[in-house]
């Protein structure tokens, strides 16, 4: 029950600080932000991991170094996927990450039984659901498909669709997620003792893609690093995000990956309803009804979960 408070309280942390850093990022290029507070929570982490006293352990700082890299490249495909495609379109394939942990957890045998399995699948639609955003709420359409084109297989001539780009970005952004809390979970078995070291490698993960990201980009900053707001903004995101990643971690190790991925996927239904709280944007119907799908999946793993 704990892996699951957890991992719920996780997704807490990380919408609250997904919703910040969505009104820092109006001045703040989204690289720069996730650069500068995973590079401040390394710091932070790497201080929390001297002071605890854990033994360091290689191993366990690879893993988290590796899961930091897949992290890292999916935030940087997803925002790249938004910056071509509409967030309703992208948003709910993104959302779906979640899966490859439990297709993973099912493949191990390690998901409890049927019921847990029907509560995870059912705060997955959720949260597809609460993500999702039709047309008529300002998005608009893309092309599912760019064309067709001819290409030689097996010595046969095949003509075959060319997905847009946001959507192939998109999937690959959920892949690595996916691939983000896998590898995040075998770190936690590996690491044993020493947690904290293979939660600072994953901060450090991060670190080069955003780098270069950011060197790269033009999207003029330095004059918005003076404010004074901009500065607390991203100790709040920094903070937020740094909190989730621990709880996230501890969670994995005495929790199993499927569950706790799923649950710990719920920032983007967390920033939906902050929205809706904070900037009164109005919940639709379907939101509504997905996110208490949500409450109803976690209700029925919570029960059933042995």
């Amino acid at each position: 029950m704990l892996s699951l408070i957890l991992s719920f309280v996780a997704s807490l942390s990380y919408g609250t600080g997904d919703f910040v850093a969505g009104r820092t990022a109006r001045k703040l290029p989204s690289a720069l932000i996730v650069l500068l507070t995973q590079g401040t929570q390394a710091i932070f982490v790497l201080t929390l991991a001297l002071v605890s006293k854990q033994p360091f352990m290689m191993a366990a700082l690879v893993w988290g170094i590796i899961g930091g890299i897949a992290n890292g490249t999916a935030y940087m495909l997803y925002y790249r996927a938004l910056t071509m495609g509409p967030a309703g379109v992208v948003s709910p394939i993104v959302a779906s990450s979640s899966a490859i942990p439990v297709i993973v957890s099912l493949a191990t045998g390690t998901i409890p039984n049927i019921f847990v399995l029907a509560g995870l699948t059912v705060i997955l639609l959720g949260i597809i659901g609460t993500t999702y955003a039709s047309k008529s709420e300002g998005d608009e359409t893309i092309p599912m498909c760019r064309g067709m084109v001819m290409l030689v297989i097996w010595n046969h001539p095949r003509m075959v669709f060319r997905p847009a780009t946001c959507l192939l970005l998109a999937i690959a952004a959920a892949i690595c997620f996916g691939a983000a809390f896998t590898i995040a979970d075998h770190g936690v078995i590996v690491a044993g003792k020493s947690i904290n070291w293979m939660i600072w490698g994953f901060q450090l993960g991060t670190l080069p893609i955003t780098l270069v990201s950011t060197l790269t980009g033009k999207v003029p900053w330095k004059k918005s690093l003076r404010k004074a707001y901009i500065l607390k903004a991203l100790l709040v995101i920094m903070l937020l995000n740094m909190a989730g990643d621990i709880m996230l971690a501890y969670a994995f190790r005495g929790g199993i990956l499927g569950i706790v991925s799923v649950l710990g996927s719920l920032a983007p239904v967390v920033t939906t309803v902050l929205a809706a709280l904070v900037l009164s944007e109005k919940l639709n119907n379907r939101q509504k009804i997905s996110a208490s799908l949500i409450v109803v999946g976690a209700l029925i793993i919570a029960y059933w979960q042995k």
